[in-house]
């Protein structure tokens, strides 16, 4: 367009002689390409518009998807827990707000406290979903209340530094569709370890003896045998191996790194036993 009026200008005559015809065409021609190129920017502006609002679906599906996994976990544990004589009255759920997950400590904040009847030494655990399903397939002892307060309450994880529990190694067997019996889990510690917790999430067995006949792998469940826990929690799962080696100073001695089953960093909430 400013061309157009600066060649007026230079030229009046020729301008003049110039048809009227032939102006409306270039300005038809001009507020057609202003036209179009205002609708290319509303088109953009919508792909945008539409692009986001794609984004915020995908992201309500993901949170919706996660509340579902959670509630499917809760329902599945309560079940777990109920199948093993723990009574509804006994289970509280709790909110977490707060976790530490570091070398030096491993703790969750729960939004419970004692007016909701829970106090030291309850039981912490979560159930436990496989990779690629969504059924719950048993309970995973987690810790247990190290204080609470009136509304609020701190929870030890068995992967805290400060804490060593008695425990047992097992290996799930697996039963042959159709084949009769009933299908025990192999024992393959002969007698109970001790599991360390190494803070961030990390536990280790140091005291197991290489033997022809203990023979850990990783994959195989490390459960409770600890009669500094209540009756309720014994051969709960605490840990799976992640990771088996030989002590370096002590080459007849295992160097086993136990995993929790389920990450405190995943958790949103978990449940409470109380004794």
């Amino acid at each position: 367009m400013g061309w157009m009026q600066e060649k007026v200008v230079a030229q009046p005559v020729k301008t003049a002689l110039v048809p009227s015809y032939f102006f409306t065409l270039i300005q038809g021609g001009i507020q057609q390409a202003a036209h179009r190129a205002a609708a290319g920017d509303r088109n953009a502006q919508s792909n945008e518009a539409l692009q986001e609002q794609i984004r915020q679906y995908q992201d309500e599906h993901a949170q919706i998807k996660q509340l579902l996994e959670q509630a499917q976990a809760r329902l599945g544990a309560q079940s777990q827990a109920q199948l093993a004589g723990i009574g509804a009255e006994r289970i509280v759920w709790a909110t977490v707000f707060g976790s530490g997950s570091t070398p030096g400590r491993s703790i969750l904040q729960l939004a419970r406290g004692t007016r909701d009847g829970v106090s030291d030494g309850d039981l912490v655990v979560m159930g436990y979903v496989a990779e690629n399903s969504t059924r719950v397939e048993g309970v995973t002892l987690l810790g247990r209340i190290e204080a609470a307060d009136e509304k609020v309450s701190v929870a030890q994880m068995l992967s805290d530094p400060s804490l060593k529990v008695s425990a047992e190694i097992i290996r799930t067997q697996i039963q042959t569709p159709g084949a009769p019996g009933v299908v025990r889990n192999l024992h393959i510690t002969t007698k109970p370890c001790l599991v360390e917790g190494l803070g961030s999430n990390q536990m280790a067995i140091r005291d197991v003896d290489v033997e022809p006949n203990v023979q850990p792998q990783v994959g195989d469940l490390v459960v409770l045998s600890d009669n500094q826990f209540a009756e309720t929690a014994q051969l709960m799962v605490i840990g799976i191996i992640s990771d088996v080696g030989h002590r370096d100073m002590q080459p007849l001695r295992y160097q086993i790194s136990v995993s929790p089953r389920v990450p405190i960093s995943s958790l949103r909430s978990v449940m409470i036993i109380k004794h």
